[in-house]
């Protein structure tokens, strides 16, 4: 199988940081078997749709195109997902991140070119999404919203939390164009910050302890599942990976 996925730019500014998340889901997917690559449009000064088209026609098919990004993303990804479906209409179109997240109904409304959607964390729904690819059994697959056979939107229970976030594999950023990431280090932050030149982020917890109203934390927090299901939901506020993972990570 083989799967592309394609990140929108994060936005059009001179900061930038590294697409964890779906960098973390390729790499999942890669150490499972799957064929993966990687559509990068973070660090490029200018979107342009045409871009993403030349590069997924380096394959003549893709099975899979999954899509990610926050609901600042979503002009581009608007874009995106109905010139994937143009270029590849057998291929299953899956969504995820804040965009989705956040409002699940509403994302499959707007963009009818999408099969699935990830609600939430995707380490864990992914697999079981890619299993069933085949014969669109998505029905048992927890935290997930779906086109069924007559095209209606069905969205199944909450899948809980991931407790230990050290299970999760390292990004492999290899599947990224690091160099790219590295010319725009300077932060305006510290003097360090300023004239750094190898910069990236890390990211070391998943969730929040507050409940902000005007806030959405990507379905990573009881607090935010509870808002997205309208219904209580138990679980941890907040989790964070071990000291010896971030060490590891560096």
């Amino acid at each position: 199988m083989k799967i592309a996925f394609v990140i929108p730019p994060s936005r059009m500014s001179r900061e930038i940081h590294i697409p964890y998340g779906i960098t973390t889901l390729a790499t999942l997917c890669d150490s499972l078997g799957y064929r993966t690559a990687i559509v990068d449009c973070t660090p490029d000064p200018v979107f342009e749709v045409d871009a993403v088209r030349k590069a997924l026609a380096v394959e003549e098919q893709w099975d899979v195109i999954a899509v990610g990004g926050f609901s600042s993303q979503y002009k581009y990804i608007q874009q995106i997902v109905p010139a994937a479906r143009q270029m590849f209409p057998q291929a299953t179109i899956i969504a995820g991140g804040g965009f989705l997240t956040s409002m699940p109904h509403e994302a499959m409304q707007l963009l009818p070119d999408i099969d699935v959607g990830c609600i939430g964390e995707s380490e864990e729904t992914l697999p079981e999404v890619l299993e069933r690819i085949y014969n669109r059994q998505w029905d048992s697959v927890k935290g997930i919203i779906y086109r069924d056979a007559n095209k209606k939107i069905v969205m199944t229970e909450h899948r809980p939390l991931i407790k230990d976030l050290d299970k999760l594999p390292y990004p492999n950023l290899d599947l990224l164009n690091m160099e790219a990431y590295f010319q725009r280090s300077p932060l305006d932050l510290s003097m360090a910050a300023m004239f750094s030149k190898r910069r990236i982020s890390l990211i070391t917890e998943r969730g929040c302890p507050h409940n902000c109203t005007f806030c959405v934390h990507l379905g990573m927090s009881c607090l935010d599942l509870s808002k997205i299901y309208k219904t209580e939901i138990k679980g941890p506020f907040v989790r964070f990976n071990s000291a010896r993972y971030v060490v590891d990570l560096i």
